[in-house]
């Protein structure tokens, strides 16, 4: 049966009951886990109240635990809010500034020009291969941390892809770099700095810095998996792997409900913090006189151009999680999964709980069908794209791989993620071409738009 059909009669009204909210996410929810598309956890909040949480599947098969919205997962990159929250602390305590030099509080930092605000802002030049650049660099059973990375850095004088702050390269290592300078600054560890500062003044008790070894794990290891038939298959995140900031802290997704609802009820971070926070950075590349506002903003959340809306999502080999949140509605959108979501499901399960949240009667979920993009077929997808409520969109082929633009902005480049889909980092879009238009249309889909885009011949 049809998401649709199963939520037409819950779902009504702009200001749903706590009790229809609960009924419309059950439907949707309990619809894609029968389908194989989701497992894990969902919480919904209102204000300062939890209105739905609840666990769908195992998270792990082996020994039969199941998921609940207590269980730790592995969030991905919303670690980065964090680092990024910490760094603005210093900030604002007076220990460090963004235009800083790296240099001065890591002075084995390799790259003499990168400030502070090039690591939170993904313009640091770092290799944009991130971990896989030091494979074969590092024994594969030593522990791999970011003072290691500086070091093979330094050591084989690598040097910036290109000028701080000219141009956008999404760069987890940058945020492992920006957590070491918090360890630097404030002479305690960075999940010391978290737990004194965030985690316990929320109450996040499931939220921890894994061991750098599996083999250390204390108590059940929550596992992820990937969909093969009707069965998941192990899909595991990789071992030795001591460095921090930009991923590797495991949360619940009522812990996360916690960190996103702070915001706008009980702030753990100053009004000095949260102001700074809004700001995006401005990148300009002068040579191919191209640039502009960053989509993410200096507390590492991306944010709707109009409103008071934020989100931030996570991914790490089968798991996947997302936070958003909207401000001015005061309701937060929280879930984490362990079973390799397809990618295409990724922005529409946070869009169509938006629609929950907010008393629409969603859109059915069903897999797009798109035209099968590799290295080969780049160049026949480049070109210049107008985008409904987009703008003009602009793909250019180098090497074999795509790089996106609206108008003048900023460039990014795209991730295949599978099934002739794109991924964007920075702007957090996945795009894809209908099968059969000749790459003659794209679609661009995000938690805010589902749009198509006509090429411009």
């Amino acid at each position: 049966m049809a998401v649709a059909h199963l939520l037409a009669a819950a779902v009504a009204g702009a200001q749903p009951s706590a009790e229809r909210v609960r009924q419309a996410a059950d439907s949707l929810l309990e619809a894609l886990h029968a389908r194989g598309y989701f497992n894990g956890a969902v919480v919904l909040g209102r204000r300062d109240e939890e209105i739905y949480a609840r666990g769908f599947g195992a998270a792990n098969v082996g020994a039969g635990v199941p998921f609940t919205p207590d269980t730790p997962a592995d969030g991905g990159s919303i670690a980065k809010t964090f680092t990024a929250a910490a760094v603005l602390m210093l900030e604002d305590e007076g220990k460090l500034r963004l235009d800083d030099r790296v240099q001065r509080h890591i002075p084995e930092y390799p790259h003499a020009e990168t400030r502070v605000r090039d690591l939170l802002t993904h313009s640091a030049g770092l290799p944009e291969t991130e971990y896989d650049f030091f494979e074969g660099l590092i024994p594969a059973d030593r522990v791999k941390t970011t003072a290691g990375f500086l070091d093979v850095l330094r050591e084989r004088s690598v040097t910036p892809a290109f000028p701080s702050g000219m141009r956008f390269r999404y760069s987890s290592l940058g945020f492992d770099v920006a957590a070491l300078l918090v360890e630097r600054v404030s002479g305690r560890s960075w999940e010391a700095f978290l737990r004194a500062s965030v985690f316990e003044p929320l109450g996040m008790r499931n939220t921890f810095l894994r061991p750098a070894r599996l083999a250390d794990w204390h108590g059940v290891r929550i596992l992820s998996y990937r969909r093969a038939g009707d069965s998941l298959v192990l899909y595991d995140v990789f071992d030795n792997e001591g460095f921090y900031g930009g991923s590797n802290l495991y949360y619940s997704a009522r812990d996360l409900h916690r960190w996103s609802r702070s915001f706008y009820t009980r702030p753990v971070l100053s009004p000095a913090v949260l102001a700074r926070g809004l700001e995006a950075a401005t990148l300009y590349d002068t040579a191919a006189k191209t640039g502009g506002r960053s989509a993410l903003n200096l507390l590492s959340w991306y944010y709707h151009p109009r409103a008071r809306r934020y989100h931030y999502p996570g991914s790490l080999q089968g798991f996947w999680g997302s936070v958003y949140r909207n401000e001015d509605r005061r309701y937060s959108i929280i879930y984490l999964s362990n079973n390799g979501m397809p990618q295409w499901l990724r922005p529409l399960l946070t869009r169509t709980l938006i629609d929950v949240m907010e008393g629409r009667r969603p859109a059915p979920i069903a897999p797009p069908t798109y035209a099968q993009l590799d290295t080969a077929s780049a160049s026949a997808a480049a070109g210049r794209y107008q985008v409904d409520r987009v703008g003009l969109v602009t793909l250019e082929a180098r090497a074999g791989r795509l790089y996106v633009r609206i108008a003048r902005g900023i460039e990014y480049p795209a991730v295949p993620v599978g099934d002739g889909q794109l991924y964007v980092p920075g702007l957090d879009v996945w795009i894809g071409f209908p099968a059969g238009r000749e790459f003659r249309r794209l679609t661009w889909l995000s938690i805010y738009e589902i749009s198509q885009g006509a090429r411009e011949l």
